[in-house]
């Protein structure tokens, strides 16, 4: 394995190989259990690039177990620290561990002689001729189910679970999936436990958001919630308040999504958290239907609106308007993937002042864009109002 040059580097191996010489401490051995490795027989070895360490490396791999050698160098055989060679691991197999074997001088390592067998398609002499690499296969889920009370009432939810490690020391779950919209990582072992929770309410029915929720508010209470998978049964319970800190959050968004639902006969699905427009049309119906039919917005805000030409010639130039300056809006308001027919609703902007008039024509219709901005809006929502 190596080259005639780097023998006449190291005379000394010639010396340990033919049994005249021996180090001056004792054999340097390291042995590694790296489970998932690939399933070869193979020996290397490696030639330092810099001085004040180990001038050569070998190492014999047999499946998953390797022994590695550091050479003893220079005229005394001194051994000196230096890296061991990289080597492969699947986590999902195991964890790799790593034992040192110093062989004192003089003595005879015994230990009993295993055997691996394999199967080859050829011999290669040199570096590995590159694999393609094959996808992994997914891991298993399993049909799993969600069972508490919820005052006094039984309720369940299904959803879908990874059983990543489950044994007497050690058990992790990863749950999500079905009509769970969020993905929760449970680990316990060691007298500990950890739970890692992400919502995915995005594009969900708000039957699955409630249901979620509710669950999770469940799970943080000592009452928990018991969770079947493939005859076993988990109780999941006391989650720490920070892992479900953003469930609660989302408590009153939904609850307007249902509401509106409830009004309308209309199924919703969750907005993206960034969806400002839909979660204001959200506040501002529900608002509307509780309070009579009105919403005032006491802040800054900026309308457009396009007129044809004969009726933008009735408003003035740009610059205070002076009195209050009312439009019907009559198309429907959008809140996520649905737009909502909720009738006319006048909207009065208060101290108004016109920012720009903009001539443009849209699908062969000439008009005029006009761009209000005022501190005070007034809504009034036809549906709702009361006499």
């Amino acid at each position: 394995m190596l080259s005639e040059e780097q023998r006449r580097e190291s005379p000394e191996y010639r010396e340990i190989v033919a049994g005249r010489a021996v180090p001056a401490a004792s054999w340097q051995l390291f042995r590694l259990f790296a489970p998932g490795s690939p399933r070869l027989a193979r020996f290397r070895v490696w030639r330092a690039r810099q001085p004040g360490v180990a001038t050569t490396v070998a190492q014999l791999t047999v499946g998953p177990s390797s022994l590695t050698w550091q050479s003893c160098d220079g005229p005394s055989l001194e051994h000196r620290p230096g890296p061991l060679p990289p080597f492969e691991v699947d986590t999902n197999f195991g964890e790799p561990s790593m034992q040192w074997l110093p062989a004192p001088l003089g003595t005879i390592q015994e230990d009993t002689i295993q055997t691996t067998e394999f199967g080859y398609g050829e011999l290669v002499f040199g570096p590995l001729p590159s694999r393609p690499v094959e996808p992994k296969p997914s891991r298993p889920r399993y049909e799993a189910l969600f069972r508490w009370q919820q005052d006094g009432i039984d309720k369940t939810l299904a959803t879908t679970v990874d059983i990543q490690r489950f044994d007497d020391r050690f058990t992790r779950l990863w749950i999500e999936g079905g009509a769970f919209a969020a993905r929760l990582a449970l680990t316990s072992g060691r007298d500990r436990a950890k739970a890692e929770l992400e919502l995915q309410m995005s594009g969900r029915s708000t039957s699955d958001a409630t249901g979620t929720l509710d669950l999770l508010d469940a799970v943080a209470s000592d009452q928990g919630a018991g969770l079947e998978v493939n005859g076993n049964v988990w109780k999941v319970a006391d989650l720490e308040a920070s892992a479900i800190a953003d469930a609660s959050a989302w408590r009153e968004r939904i609850e307007q999504l249902c509401a509106i639902e409830a009004e309308f006969g209309v199924p919703l699905t969750i907005p993206d958290d960034d969806d400002d427009e839909s979660w204001m049309s959200c506040a501002f119906i529900t608002t509307a239907m509780r309070d009579g039919g009105v919403v005032v917005r006491p802040r800054r805000a900026q309308f457009t609106l396009l007129l044809p030409d004969d009726a933008a010639a009735q408003l003035p130039e740009p610059g205070p308007v002076g009195d209050a300056v009312a439009l019907d809006r009559i198309s429907p308001w959008k809140i996520g993937l649905s737009h909502v027919d909720i009738g006319t609703v006048r909207i009065t902007m208060l101290d108004a002042q016109l920012v720009s008039k903009t001539p443009i024509e849209r699908d062969g219709q000439r008009g005029v864009e006009f761009s209000f901005v005022c501190e005070v809006s007034r809504y009034e929502f036809a549906r709702w109002l009361r006499d």
